[in-house]
């Protein structure tokens, strides 16, 4: 295969508008770092991340820029190779540069990957699927009240999504959450599945609590009960419901996703590609959650995590967000709740023009 010949890394902003709920700030915009790659000859592979301060996208930026020279020479082929260097790279970068860094250079030799094997990512990877269930979870947030997420969730279904996932109003009473939910449910209908996510907000006793009023609603999985950093109290709340219990989308590297099934902590882990730090790292995720029968979901970036869902767990529903579709001349879509993997070489993802001239030209 052809080895690469040139990196380049551009800065873009992307606006939001969106309050989450009152235990955080509001999100005026998005900082996207994204990464160009030329091999020698001449073929062209994208990749980025993402970080919700501007400041934070910039410094992410300048790290790939200082390690850009580590990946002219290396053949895409070798992917554990290549991304065990980078990380290696990344030693002593602060937890919110390292493994977003790592990721945005793993994304785009993916796509160089598939663009010198004109085979789609999710074809290299041994997909078992080319279309995926989703589940809408954009405009369901923790500030809005039971009605306006109950209209928000009913105009979701209406579009032909079957699963949505509604935040916890912060509330410590149970019964009030529960509101919410059945608010909903009386918005949807019983055939749309509710996935709850509590936002790390609880203790455990408080969680077990809520997870047990939940489980009358028929919620379909709890989120987030506790701070992920507490996998003991996790696994606690898990052991106490039959609920299942869903998280780790803040967990950083291969083995603070493993962490998660070590201690027995989910019956559904959630990885983040920004986190893990890319596609390769997350297929080694993917195998051991294998192993261990551990189901495995995607969090946020759908058109980067579609792939790895597609070879490793085509049933599972792919979490629908929108906040990165301003970077593409032709964004991702989908019908009636479903979406259809490109048959396009690499990711196919369609960048606008401009954003492929700071790139390539």
């Amino acid at each position: 295969m052809s080895r690469i010949a040139r990196v380049s890394i551009v800065e873009e902003s992307l606006p939001l508008g969106l309050d989450l709920g009152s235990q955080y700030a509001r999100i005026d915009s998005l900082g996207y770092v994204l990464v160009g790659l030329i091999d020698e000859s001449g073929r062209t592979g994208v990749g980025w991340t993402f970080a919700i301060d501007l400041g934070e996208a910039s410094r992410i930026a300048k790290a790939l820029r200082e390690r850009a020279p580590l990946l002219v020479g290396l053949d895409p082929v070798e992917s554990d190779a290549n991304w065990d260097r980078l990380r290696a790279a990344s030693t002593g970068l602060e937890r919110a540069v390292g493994s977003p860094a790592v990721s945005a250079f793993d994304v785009a030799l993916w796509d160089l990957r598939g663009r010198q094997a004109q085979s789609p990512v999710h074809r290299l990877l041994g997909a078992r699927a080319d279309r995926l269930r989703t589940y809408a979870s954009d405009a369901l947030w923790a500030s809005l009240p039971p009605d306006v997420l109950a209209a928000n969730a009913a105009a979701f279904v209406a579009e032909g999504f079957g699963a949505i996932k509604i935040r916890s109003g912060g509330s410590k009473e149970p019964a009030r959450e529960a509101e919410r939910v059945r608010a909903v449910r009386a918005a949807v209908g019983d055939a749309t599945l509710v996935l709850y996510d509590a936002l790390q907000g609880y203790d455990v006793e408080s969680a077990i609590a809520l997870g047990r009023a939940l489980e009358r609603e028929g919620v379909g999985w709890l989120e987030d009960p506790v701070p992920e950093t507490d996998l003991a109290g996790l696994a606690r709340v898990r052991a106490a419901l039959d609920l299942p219990i869903a998280s780790g989308e803040d967990a950083t590297w291969p083995e603070g996703c493993e962490a998660f099934l070590e201690r027995d902590a989910v019956d559904v882990l959630m990885v983040d590609p920004k986190w893990v730090g890319g596609i390769t790292p997350w297929l080694r995720v993917a195998r051991a959650a294998e192993r261990r029968g551990v189901r495995m979901v995607s969090h946020i970036s759908p058109e980067l995590s579609a792939p790895v869902l597609a070879a490793h767990a085509p049933e599972a529903l792919l979490e629908w967000f929108s906040w990165s579709f301003g970077l593409y001349a032709t964004p991702p879509t989908l019908v009636r709740g479903v979406y259809r993997l490109s048959d396009e070489p690499g990711f196919g993802l369609v960048y606008r023009g401009d954003l492929l001239d700071r790139l390539f030209g």
